[in-house]
């Protein structure tokens, strides 16, 4: 008796899932974003690991806070505050501060630096948003100072709260709300205007 030929399934069976398969289609489509968020990850840790070294005091931290004391206390004079600001500190009749590491503006500046600098945008568009971007931040800083200044002279018992607790926080927020806004900026598809 003749054997019957059967017809062998040739229509590919799907595979079995594989995690090697997966992080390679996904690294690909995604390998852009994955670069920005590895690259900016391992500046911000370079960063933080830099902070803690006596020549990043001395030669950033330092001179920063120095001359935000300095140009504070220029812009409290205009209000008839007397304040004189030495190295640091700001110093009045009524109130000193001193401006030390959080209060420099220094870690918000470097965190929209690193997003802007790292995402694959044209130059024109970099330089853009660091010109506007540093220039909030460094007004954003002397309102900081100045308003700390009156809180320490009117509210002293909400002083560590507006320092710590408002401050910080709005601060850091701001700075990443203006690198999401230049994101969405540099992003957005150019518009067409209907041809007549």
């Amino acid at each position: 008796m003749a054997k019957k030929k059967t017809k062998k399934n040739t229509s590919k069976q799907p595979s079995a899932f594989s995690l090697k398969n997966w992080w390679q289609s996904e690294l690909g489509s995604r390998r852009p974003i994955l670069k920005f968020w590895l690259g900016f990850a391992g500046v911000m840790a370079l960063f933080y690991v830099l902070t803690v070294q006596p020549f990043y005091f001395e030669n950033v931290q330092e001179p920063v806070s120095a001359f935000f004391a300095s140009v504070t206390s220029w812009l409290l004079n205009l209000f008839g505050q007397q304040t004189q600001a030495s190295g640091m500190n700001i110093s009045a009749p009524a109130f000193s501060l001193s401006i030390k590491e959080g209060c420099d503006a220094i870690a918000p500046v470097m965190l929209v630096l690193t997003g802007i600098l790292l995402f694959p945008a044209a130059w024109r568009q970099k330089l853009k948003g660091i010109a506007i971007g540093m220039l909030a931040l460094f007004g954003l800083n002397l309102v900081r100072i100045a308003s700390l200044y009156f809180v320490g002279i009117h509210a002293p018992d909400y002083f560590e709260f507006m320092h710590v607790e408002f401050w910080q926080v709005v601060f850091i927020g701001l700075a990443i709300l203006y690198f999401f806004y230049w994101l969405h900026a540099v992003t957005k598809p150019a518009s067409h205007a209907p041809a007549s």
